[in-house]
């Protein structure tokens, strides 16, 4: 322009300004690539974080569900452990019923045969008894007036035949209701019993006893009596015994009682309780207690009753 060359100098204004607008639009191509980077790069960390928040937040619901789940599982678990827990304590106080009317009734039932065992005794005692006495008497007078031989012998045969029948009622209420049991206690009854048994010479009865009576209880005295008087029994009736053994100890915990013959035995297999020689008395009586026993027979070898009673 100086030089006067104006057109050169409106070439060269215009080169500058092409230059300049474009040095300008590559700077703010520049900043503004800087800027959408930026932006995009905001973007992303933006992203990431709303996946981080949404993976947060899901790890967080599964945490929560899981410990729901937990939580759940644990209060199942509770509740089934406490209603079995209730279950197995009704069972449990069921069962507890059941033993305690299972005692009652066999209580019941011993009682109930041993007031109609008083009660026959008596019975027998007081009136056969009396009558057979009466009788006795009365034939006495009649021998007095008898005058031949055959007629004081049909009486004196009448007389021993009820002088018979007076020992056999005496013996029977005796046996079911010793006097000597409750006179003079359990172990003296039972020697008064083996020594009925010895004086009739067809079955020696041995006894040994090693018990401090004192402290057995009344019931267990009469349960424990009757089930030595039933086994004796069976042994006369089939046992075709020559010894029986009699043995009754004791321990800390439990009465011990053993009875043994050398009779023919039998198989017990073959023996119902319920039905075979008194048993099922015998076994009342033991449950009665709350004891155990075992029965070994051997056949023409003898048999032995073990007898258990806790204290």
């Amino acid at each position: 322009e100086e030089q006067g060359e104006y057109q050169g100098a409106y070439e060269a204004h215009k080169k500058y300004k092409q230059v300049q607008d474009s040095i300008v639009n590559e700077g703010n191509t520049e900043i503004i690539n800087e800027l959408n980077l930026q932006y995009e790069t905001a973007k992303k960390d933006a992203e990431i974080k709303s996946q981080e928040l949404e993976i947060s937040r899901k790890t967080s619901q599964r945490n929560l569900l899981y410990f729901g789940l937990v939580i759940l599982g644990l209060l199942s678990l509770f509740f089934i452990t406490r209603f079995k827990l209730r279950q197995r304590l009704t069972e449990e106080k069921l069962s507890n019923l059941k033993q305690r009317q299972k005692l009652m009734a066999a209580d019941y039932m011993v009682q109930g045969q041993e007031e109609e065992r008083k009660r026959v005794a008596k019975d027998l005692h007081d009136g056969l008894g009396g009558i057979l006495a009466t009788a006795r008497l009365q034939l006495q007078n009649l021998q007095k007036t008898l005058q031949t031989t055959d007629d004081k012998q049909l009486s004196q045969t009448a007389k021993n035949l009820i002088d018979n029948a007076y020992t056999e009622v005496r013996r029977i209420a005796h046996d079911m209701m010793p006097n000597a049991l409750t006179n003079l206690g359990f172990m003296a009854a039972v020697e008064d019993l083996a020594n009925q048994i010895n004086v009739s010479g067809e079955l020696a009865v041995e006894t040994l006893m090693n018990v401090d009576e004192i402290h057995i209880s009344e019931k267990n005295k009469l349960n424990l009596f009757r089930i030595i008087q039933e086994i004796l029994n069976n042994v006369i009736k089939h046992a075709q015994a020559k010894h029986v053994h009699i043995q009754i100890s004791e321990t800390e915990s439990i009465y011990h009682l053993t009875i043994e013959d050398d009779g023919k035995g039998f198989e017990v297999a073959r023996i119902n309780s319920k039905n075979g020689l008194g048993l099922k008395s015998i076994e009342s009586r033991i449950e009665f207690m709350n004891g155990e026993w075992d029965l070994q027979s051997t056949p023409e070898i003898g048999t032995s009753y073990e007898i258990r009673i806790p204290k």
